[in-house]
């Protein structure tokens, strides 16, 4: 449309089409966002579900390294006892051992 045609008064059929090409858009706009809608809801339930795991499997990892640090604890635990226990006995066997 020109610029004279701007300014010329539209007529009824047209202005009524205008009308329900406006209604239309607003129909297609409106059950847009309530679709949008819908999926931000999908998509709010789903990040809360991943969280959910995620903190699941973080206390997971959390409970296994504890459970390896204890295990690695004792270990060096026992290893120091059965140092000091072989050393103890290496010098009983020489204590008892007969000099010549």
């Amino acid at each position: 449309m020109g610029n004279a045609e701007l300014n010329q008064p539209l007529s009824d059929d047209e202005t009524e089409k205008l009308a329900l090409a406006a209604v239309e858009a607003i129909k297609r706009l409106i059950a847009e966002r309530h679709t949008l809608r819908g999926e931000l809801v999908v998509k709010e339930r789903e990040l809360k579900r991943l969280n959910e795991r995620f903190i699941l499997v973080r206390d997971s990892y959390r409970k296994l390294a504890n459970e390896l640090v204890a295990q690695l604890q004792l270990f060096e635990r026992l290893e120091k006892e059965e140092a000091r226990m072989s050393s103890g006995a290496e010098l009983h066997w020489l204590r008892n051992e007969p000099r010549d």
